[in-house]
């Protein structure tokens, strides 16, 4: 077992390296081209597999922070991905069973996270369960009226995307503790530099479209 858990555990630091690297490279590169869809897959397929192993090794050994991290990190992907490759309501014109089951499951974890940080005073967790409890509703809210803004699926995909980078970059700088860094600042960080570049490029390339 220890083997195992000592294998998961490299898997999961080189695809978590590897989706940081190619995240990064995404930020900096043009937009919507071939080279960003290549890469772009692979970072998703990062993340994915990043995540899975995290789920797994906070299973062999009891670790909240790395099984929400691994939860949130695979719903903003997957949905990320999905909203631009398929466009959901604009070609399907219905959200499929597998649309639901996503952002339900999504929808109790957090209400779960927040039961849980209630219970425990934690802040941490309240934050994610509260955001994973929005975005799973916002988008049922969605499923259920067909009402959705210009660029919808774009702004999704930008966001989630990113978003998912920033749980990544923050669970890899909490986790390996880096010295001379506040706490505070290795939680809140990240989000602190990255969510300001979603605003600007959502608007950015809508503007584009």
């Amino acid at each position: 077992m220890e083997t195992l858990f000592n294998i998961l555990l490299v898997i999961h630091i080189v695809f978590g390296a590897t989706g940081l690297i190619l995240g990064t490279i995404i930020m900096i590169i043009r937009k919507a081209d071939i080279t960003h869809k290549k890469i772009g897959f692979l970072f998703f397929i990062s993340m994915i597999i990043n995540a899975i192993c995290s789920l797994v090794l906070a299973y062999f050994r009891p670790n909240l922070f790395l099984f929400t991290i691994g939860i949130f990190s695979i719903y903003l992907a997957i949905t990320g991905r999905r909203h631009l490759k398929v466009k959901i309501f604009t070609i399907q014109k219905d959200a499929m069973l597998y649309d639901w089951i996503l952002s339900g499951t999504m929808a109790l974890f957090g209400l779960a996270l927040v039961t849980y940080s209630i219970i425990h005073q934690n802040l941490i967790y309240a934050f994610f369960g509260l955001l994973s409890f929005l975005l799973a509703c916002r988008e049922m809210y969605v499923f259920i009226t067909k009402k959705y803004e210009p660029n919808y699926f774009l702004k999704s995909h930008i966001g989630r995307m990113i978003g998912s980078y920033i749980t990544a970059l923050t669970a890899f700088i909490v986790v390996n503790d880096i010295p001379y860094i506040p706490s505070i600042i290795k939680w809140i960080g990240p989000s602190i530099i990255l969510i300001p570049l979603i605003f600007i490029w959502q608007k950015k390339y809508i503007k584009s479209n």
